[in-house]
């Protein structure tokens, strides 16, 4: 009696909680739809010139990309509005995977729902609306485990985290891990000094990626809105030194660099950091002026080869 009580129980549950992830996937869906809002011709345009970065046999391409989402709090216009360009850009561009900042749950169905990329927690990504994220081709990467870290030190949880993920390379069977992360931005009195927030969050980064590249022995590739510039002769940037000091940043390492302006400043604080076991070949950065109205940052960009010459 009691066994079938339970049996009864159980399958109920069952129910249940398929039919509250098939509403969510239909809800997700919805959310999705953006075939009334292409992107404006200018827009278009401009991603169209990106399938000329065509991506070499063997190589590893990553991209970051900061999305500004468009949720209680942000300056984006609803995500919907925004994303055709930004679908183009990634099927133009076709980066094996990509860290995503401001991944709002708008942000999340129109990727999820318009290009063959999957995220690599999509369900707590898109109904709980974890905005630090990762998204892969699937056709390119094989996801094997993946696990997420919020900082001790930080704002808001949703955004101030660091996400990874280990992938095999389907087509060289070789295996690296991602990380994407956010940190804080805040204003100091001691500019152009960073807040000790973000010191503290560079060194758990630091810490994590160390950890990981030791005990799955594969490379690390990290990117994200570090929100802190590369330091000069005249400013400091004590943030972005701890975590060049144990990764090459791939724009300064990467044996070409590609610029869509003559202007090299676009997204001074975005950056995608490697182990030195990872050879990056080439680095883009799309600051190109009409992509502003998809986002306050650009997305950028870094080809690692695997092995041999690419």
């Amino acid at each position: 009696m009691i066994k079938n009580t339970l049996l009864k129980a159980s399958a109920i549950l069952l129910a249940l909680a398929f039919s509250l992830i098939t509403v969510a996937d239909m809800y997700l869906k919805t959310l999705g739809d953006i075939s009334d809002t292409p992107a404006p011709q200018h827009i278009t345009q401009a991603t169209d010139t990106l399938t000329h970065f065509k991506k070499k046999n063997g190589a590893l391409r990553i991209m970051s990309y900061n999305l500004l989402a468009d949720t209680l709090g942000f300056e984006g216009e609803r995500a919907q509005l925004r994303a055709d360009g930004v679908c183009k850009i990634l099927k133009n561009l076709a980066p094996d995977g990509v860290c995503l900042q401001e991944a709002s749950r708008n942000w999340f169905a129109c990727v999820m729902n318009n290009t063959g990329y999957r995220f690599v927690h999509p369900i707590r990504t898109g109904l709980f609306a974890t905005m630090t994220a990762i998204a892969y081709n699937p056709e390119a990467l094989l996801l094997i485990k993946s696990g997420e870290k919020v900082f001790e030190h930080g704002g808001n949880s949703s955004l101030r985290r660091a996400v990874w993920a280990m992938f095999e390379i389907k087509s060289e069977n070789e295996f690296f891990i991602l990380v994407s992360t956010h940190f804080d931005l805040e204003k100091t009195d001691n500019f152009p000094l960073e807040s000790a927030t973000q010191l503290l969050q560079a060194t758990e980064v630091v810490k994590l990626c160390l950890e990981l590249n030791a005990r799955e022995k594969c490379p690390v590739v990290l990117g994200g809105d570090f929100n802190v510039k590369k330091a000069t002769k005249k400013i400091p940037s004590p943030v972005y030194d701890i975590i060049n000091g144990f990764f090459p940043d791939a724009e300064a390492s990467a044996h070409s660099r590609n610029y869509l302006t003559t202007e090299k400043n676009g997204n001074p604080v975005d950056h995608i950091f490697h182990t030195d076991t990872l050879k990056a070949e080439k680095y883009y950065n799309f600051n190109h002026k009409s992509l502003e109205e998809l986002s306050d940052h650009y997305p950028i960009m870094a080809d690692f080869r695997v092995k041999g010459d690419i």
